[in-house]
């Protein structure tokens, strides 16, 4: 840990506004407004929890973007398919597009929201129909407001895989240690007590 805290002395401090990431942000602004996301950015930290919620959202209208471009280009198909048939192609424009999407799994559930618990990640992933079926748009659309804390859904796994800037370096039991390019720094995530140290 002294190691950790010697090398951050080296670090940057770059302006915030002039990084990638908060152009980024900037850039998608009224997508997390739609989200009712309020984007935070005092700190490093701050930064990246709103990419992870930015990446979310992202994600989200990615497969919804799946889910209406197969509706749309089967026409007349998608109507004659059976509800298997189209879970299953839908599936496999999913997995086609996996590469482009930030996700992880937990167990065998496929996290590509990790804002939201894994039974709306179920939803996303394995149940599209019942995304689309107009009796459940309410449903959904109340689970959709109701953001959760990645970190405490998923822990770790939220800043390995893509959602943030973080570059996942080495775990040591609880401790895992983190780097950021922009920051030049290292830094410490206990993953007990879900906090930065």
């Amino acid at each position: 840990m002294q190691l950790v805290k010697g090398l951050n002395k080296y670090g940057m401090h770059p302006v915030i506004k002039k990084l990638a990431s908060y152009r980024f942000i900037e850039e998608n602004s009224t997508l997390l407004k739609k989200n009712h996301i309020q984007p935070v950015y005092k700190n490093e930290y701050q930064l990246q929890a709103t990419l992870v919620y930015l990446r979310s959202m992202l994600n989200k209208e990615a497969l919804f973007g799946i889910y209406l471009l197969n509706v749309n280009e089967n026409g007349e198909l998608w109507n004659a398919m059976s509800y298997q048939q189209r879970q299953i192609l839908l599936h496999g424009e999913l997995m086609t597009d996996l590469d482009c999407l930030p996700h992880f799994n937990v167990g065998d559930q496929l996290i590509l929201l990790p804002c939201f618990d894994s039974e709306l990640n179920h939803r996303f992933c394995e149940d599209y129909q019942f995304l689309l079926l107009k009796q459940n748009k309410d449903i959904v659309e109340e689970q959709l407001k109701n953001l959760k804390d990645p970190i405490e859904l998923y822990g770790i796994e939220v800043l390995k895989n893509g959602f943030c800037d973080f570059i996942w370096i080495k775990s040591f039991e609880n401790e895992h240690y983190l780097y950021l390019e922009d920051f030049k720094s290292i830094y410490v995530f206990n993953e007990s007590d879900k906090v930065f140290t």
